[in-house]
């Protein structure tokens, strides 16, 4: 979620289909060109922090190690560990059993 108006604000919050707003807020925006460029920044730390694809890629291959250790003896199991090879994420069968 985005830290719009936190602490550290990496955007601006504004209602669904609220065109007033938005050209308000990007107005307000580009007359304040230092905290636009600090807005920018935090919010490119975040996404890179949250959801680079590294990231992303670590937490679906966190899931999917759950969902593969809590299904001992079911008959996917070998197919699971297939998919979780791809691309070298998991080495082996044999990391899981």
């Amino acid at each position: 979620m985005i830290d719009a108006l936190g602490e550290h604000p990496c955007g601006v919050c504004i209602a669904p289909k609220d065109t007033a707003s938005l050209q308000g807020a990007l107005l307000g925006l580009l007359e304040k060109r230092q905290e636009w460029e600090e807005i920018g920044q935090r919010g490119r730390k975040r996404v890179e922090e949250y959801y680079s694809n590294k990231v992303v890629i670590e937490q679906l291959v966190a899931l999917w190690r759950d969902a593969y250790n809590s299904q001992s003896g079911v008959s996917h199991k070998p197919q699971l560990a297939s998919i979780m090879s791809h691309e070298g994420l998991v080495v082996t069968e044999r990391e899981y059993d």
